[in-house]
């Protein structure tokens, strides 16, 4: 069986003013405002269900339009402070960009000088990987009352969102002690809890407190970076029955990278996250167990060379949810050349070739295995940029082998193009773009070889004015 699938889209800036940036100062102060407006048209012929595309499966194709409006106000209201106003909004119809029809991004006041910082509305902070990582309406500061220590505070609630089921309050604070530049040692406190549930939702009235410690070392005139952090959770899963699970876990993260030569690069990343380790606005993928090596070699300014080795384990122990263990293990290597660079003046001076293989091997321990595969990538683009003019050719090749009775195996062969040119005329800066691929899918499945063929072709033109930063672009 045989399928062709061409996907077409045509992007289209309808309006563009010259106060679509706009930038005023005066004494101590200054407004800078950015409009724009997108209007486009999606149309896909083939197989709709396939698309990506935010598209009416009835007619195949629909028109979309997002705008956004950036305004940042600064004022400088004595020696040593500057209060700012800044905004962010967005109003879309195209679904894929978010599922709101209107949406403020952010929008906060801040008052901010060499030494401290306060900001409240919708705002964002981070701490460290396993506490907090994460925007949130509510405030945030911290004050520096010596060099080298620095304490943080914020406090607030989830952002609303259209999907949203609950409601949840946090708090914390942290502190940073460096002593020197090439060292720090932190500190981090975060809670959180249920404030209010809404109908239908499936979460529990949970609580939950993280302790975390971290450090960052610099050692051996920085030829030796070192961070650190180990976390503990204390998790409530109902704190409106008193027989709930009150599971206590911790994670622990060690990244190392170590510069023997100035060419030379070898990091070292270990992370081990408990089943019961509960973040809380984090980034801890809970139950997982990573280990990551990583060489870096650039013998000269036109050569670089990269291999890198992972590994991944679930259900670290009993505890796990998960019912078995799945093991991956996944290899690349690559390096991209520019055999001409030396050549100051020579048309190929930036020709290169990037080159990368990979293979990925991932099987679980249950019987019969209902993960066993392995997966082989690798892509080589030819490339080249001469003063106004660039162009590219990539081939792309993918192999997945699925070794669970009963399932297909497929081959990916890619090939693609790219060609672009700027150049001004009448007080203009223009810019052209013209880009093809064709994927040839090939599926065995145990009773029949199925084969796809996906293509898609762009092209574009982009117009700028540079005084007021205007831009037209029709792709």
């Amino acid at each position: 069986m045989k399928r062709t699938i061409l996907t077409i889209s045509l992007f289209l800036l309808v309006l563009t003013i010259p106060i679509s940036a706009l930038a005023i100062k005066w004494e101590n102060g200054r407004l800078s405002t950015d409009y724009s407006i997108d209007v486009y048209y999606e149309n896909v012929y083939g197989n709709v269900e396939r698309s990506v595309l935010d598209v009416n499966r009835g007619t195949k194709d629909r028109w979309h339009y997002t705008e956004g409006l950036r305004v940042q106000l600064e004022q400088k209201i004595t020696d040593t402070a500057t209060l700012e106003f800044f905004f962010y909004g967005r109003h879309t119809t195209d679904r894929q960009i978010q599922k709101e029809r209107a949406k403020i991004l952010q929008a906060y006041l801040r008052l901010y000088g060499d030494n401290f910082e306060f900001a409240v509305g919708d705002v964002g902070e981070y701490y460290t990987k396993y506490t907090f990582n994460n925007t949130f309406l509510g405030a945030r500061g911290w004050v520096r009352p010596f060099d080298s220590l620095k304490i943080m505070l914020l406090g607030g609630r989830n952002r609303e969102g259209a999907n949203d089921t609950y409601e949840h309050i946090f708090g914390g604070a942290r502190m940073e002690y460096t002593p020197n530049p090439n060292y720090l040692f932190g500190a981090t406190y975060i809670h959180t809890e249920i404030t209010k549930l809404y109908p239908g939702t499936t979460t529990l009235d949970y609580s939950d407190d993280v302790v975390s410690f971290d450090t960052r070392l610099r050692l051996f005139n920085r030829k030796l970076l070192i961070y650190g952090e180990t976390s503990f959770s204390w998790y409530t899963e109902d704190r409106r029955n008193p027989a709930s699970d009150k599971p206590q876990g911790w994670a622990i993260n060690l990244d190392i990278d170590y510069r023997p030569i100035p060419s030379l690069k070898l990091s070292l990343d270990y992370e081990y996250v408990q089943p019961d380790f509960v973040t809380i606005m984090g980034s801890a993928a809970r139950d997982r167990e990573t280990v990551m090596t990583e060489v870096r070699y650039y013998p000269t300014d036109s050569l670089n060379i990269w291999a890198k080795y992972r590994f991944t384990g679930d259900r670290l122990s009993a505890d796990s949810p998960l019912m078995y263990r799945t093991e991956t293990n996944y290899s690349e290597a690559g390096f991209t050349y520019k055999p001409f660079f030396e050549e100051k003046e020579s048309y190929f001076r930036n020709f290169k070739f990037d080159f990368r293989l990979d293979y990925t091997r991932s099987a679980s321990t249950n019987s019969p295995m209902s993960v066993n595969e392995g997966r082989l990538n690798s892509r080589l683009i030819v490339s080249n940029i001469y003063k106004k003019m660039r162009y590219s050719l990539e081939y792309g090749f993918r192999y997945t082998d699925d070794y669970v009775s009963g399932s297909s195996d497929t081959i990916i062969n890619t090939v693609g193009a790219k060609w672009g040119y700027s150049f001004s005329a009448l007080g203009l800066v223009w810019d052209i773009d013209l880009s093809g691929k064709l994927d040839y899918l090939t599926t065995y499945a145990p009773d029949d070889i199925m084969q796809n063929t996906v293509t898609s072709f762009t092209s574009g033109v982009a117009v700028r004015y540079s005084p007021t930063n205007t831009l037209l672009r029709v792709s």
